[in-house]
């Protein structure tokens, strides 16, 4: 069984400076050419800018890299301009009539907060004058989960990026519990981690560690403005002396190990660097830290929470991610535990190994 996919360009074909480089090569694109191995096929990749595929249109698929074989599994990255035109779709379908279309889902759950004409929604008054936004913001702290469980209908598609998919999907995949269910509502869907591919696991494992700890806590997502949530985290954390290495646009897989495993901790968020867009976990950033040998903790975002392998601390309460650290790392014998624990979830949850397990249950 063949797999095709287009996805953003990594690696060499990245820019120098873009700070994704790794995020498709080390997850998704290593991953897909051990599920079309595992499967006796092989991968085709075509690496693309989101406006190149725009301006192509259709095209795409004519390019001379794409299998002749008429039923590969093509896995498509949501995006907005693709998924809203059928052309696509039949264009595919044309082209390999037996074909099964798996959509990875990207902050799809953003359509239902940016004014523009895919969502909708004219303005941020527009935004905010959801029936369901003031739960959301206030009661909810900008948590998905649980505005969807209190707001949503039973067979109605709540949100705008799912309703507004032109295609016919055979399995629809995404990091969010939510979106699962409401994807569940047109197509079979599964809950996936966006983490790191096993082959990349494995050379995690494999490379050297730091034996110092120079810093508190590692971070691997962008900085954000000092008057956002997450921005604010991070100030109060410098103002109480509590070293945090972030926004590292680091892509030698020696060089993040060494990162990782010179921090006491890998300090998990769920706020984005815009606060009015949904909380959510960063996938492959979290789950490398006990491959390289120090624990995750994070904020009580249900989703961590229910994992129940998490250290976590309460949402917007920073003075405990101070204390949080302080009590793992003056306890070696729990902190052990939990990175042996974590690192037995990563190895067990490669994306590789979710997507076979979910390939064999749904799509075969």
């Amino acid at each position: 069984m063949n797999i095709c996919s287009i996805l953003p360009p990594f690696g060499n074909n990245a820019h120098k400076n873009d700070p994704c480089k790794t995020l498709t090569e080390w997850t998704f694109y290593r991953a897909l050419k051990i599920v079309a191995n595992h499967f006796d096929g092989n991968f085709f990749c075509l690496s693309s800018l989101e406006d190149d595929m725009i301006n192509l249109g259709s095209k795409t698929f004519d390019h001379p890299s794409w299998p002749d074989e008429d039923d590969p599994i093509w896995l498509i990255q949501y995006n907005k301009s693709i998924v809203s035109d059928r052309e696509y779709y039949e264009k595919i379908k044309e082209k390999w009539p037996n074909s099964k279309i798996v959509l990875f889902g990207c902050d799809v759950d953003a359509w239902n907060f940016l004014p523009c004409q895919f969502s909708g929604l004219i303005d941020q008054e527009a935004v905010e004058n959801q029936s369901w936004y003031n739960d959301y913001a206030n009661e909810f702290k900008y948590d998905l989960n649980p505005t969807y469980d209190k707001h949503q209908t039973d067979g109605e598609v709540f949100f705008t990026g799912i309703r507004n998919v032109t295609w016919d999907v055979d399995l629809y995949i995404d990091p969010l519990a939510c979106m699962i269910d409401d994807a569940s509502k047109r197509w079979p869907s599964k809950k996936i981690i966006w983490n790191v591919a096993t082959d990349i696991a494995e050379e995690m494992i494999s490379a050297p560690k730091a034996t110092n700890k120079d810093a508190d806590a590692i971070c691997m997502c962008a900085l954000a403005a000092k008057e956002t949530i997450r921005g604010g985290m991070f100030k109060h954390l410098d103002e109480k002396g509590f070293k945090a290495l972030t926004s590292l646009n680091e892509h030698d897989l020696e060089n993040v190990v060494n990162l990782y495993s010179k921090s006491k901790v890998c300090l998990g968020t769920s706020s984005r660097a815009i606060d009015h867009l949904p909380r959510g976990s960063k996938g492959m950033r979290d789950w490398i830290a006990p491959l390289c040998g120090i624990p995750l903790i994070y904020d009580d975002y249900q989703e961590i929470v229910d994992m129940k392998i998490v250290p976590t601390y309460d949402y917007q309460d920073w003075d405990e991610i101070i204390d949080l650290t302080n009590s793992l790392t003056m306890d070696q014998e729990l902190y052990d535990d939990i990175v042996k624990e974590q690192k037995k979830f990563s190895l067990e949850n490669t994306l590789d190994k979710q997507l076979i397990r979910i390939f064999n249950e749904v799509l075969f």
